[in-house]
């Protein structure tokens, strides 16, 4: 899709992806890890953490929020590809990796901006994704 339109691209990567996800109305509790206190105590998470079941679902849930306010929805058959409602703008991702792409340099620095002013991201050119990889000519992916 991407070459096809001749798109610009660019990956980036969410820094402790699942470290941003609230638990919002869930109760959690977790056991105190050992040496923390009376072990016989339990934690109440507010956060989500790595190694927590709902971690993923609550990243999704988390990231499709913040891409909601930038006017971006998910694919019906697709819920990894997020269209811009004006289709000016594309966000693929896998877990906490992801590409963003657009018909300018502008509108995907415009999106970067609005994701880096939510999470801690790391931007940089694509090589591969998913384990394809990525060439370009003149700046378009082929």
């Amino acid at each position: 899709m991407i070459a096809k339109w001749r798109l610009k691209v660019k990956q980036f990567d969410m820094i402790a992806a699942y470290l941003n996800a609230a638990i919002d109305d869930r109760v959690v509790y977790i056991k105190q890890p050992t040496g923390f206190g009376d072990q016989n105590k339990v934690w109440l998470l507010v956060q989500a953490l790595y190694g927590l079941k709902q971690a993923a679902f609550l990243w999704y849930d988390c990231f499709t929020e913040a891409l909601a306010e930038l006017g971006f929805k998910p694919l019906p058959n697709d819920i990894c590809v997020y269209i811009k409602h004006d289709a000016s703008s594309y966000i693929i991702i896998y877990v906490d990796d992801a590409l963003v792409a657009a018909r300018s340099d502008q509108e995907i620095d415009d999106v970067l901006v609005s994701l880096g002013d939510k999470f801690k991201i790391k931007v940089f050119a694509p090589e591969k994704f998913l384990g394809c990889g990525i060439k370009f000519t003149d700046g378009i992916v082929i």
